[in-house]
This record gives structure tokens, sequence and C-alpha cells, in this order.
């Protein structure tokens, strides 16, 4: 093989794995943005939670 086929080769190569890296990096962001919402999910639900115990409780009654 030529050097000029192997560094159009080699190129090649690198833009391929390039385009993969920003697709991984993309899916990473994309997984830790929904992390963020579950969390943020899970911290309303758990903040409402939280209000209605405490209302029962000022009610008089017990929860468990």
């Amino acid at each position: 093989m030529s050097m000029a086929l192997q560094l159009r080769a080699a190129r090649d190569e690198i833009r391929l794995l390039t385009g993969r890296l920003t697709e991984a990096e993309y899916r990473a962001a994309d997984a830790q943005r929904e992390t963020r919402q579950v969390a943020a999910e899970r911290d309303l639900w758990k903040h409402q939670a939280e209000a209605a115990q405490a209302a029962l409780k000022s009610m008089g009654r017990a929860t468990e």
C-alpha cells in the first residue's frame, strides 16, 4: 500500500472514531440530563409526601 493510501486510510479511521466519540459524548450528556430530571422528580415527590405526612400529623392522624 502506498504511503498516500495509508495516510488516507488513517485519516478516514480518525474521522470515523471522532464521529463515534462525538455520538458517545452526546449520549452521555443526554443520560446526565435524564439522571438530573429523574432526581428532580424524586425530590419533588419526596417533598410532596413529607408535606402530606405533616398535614396528617397536624390533624392528629398517625402515619407509618
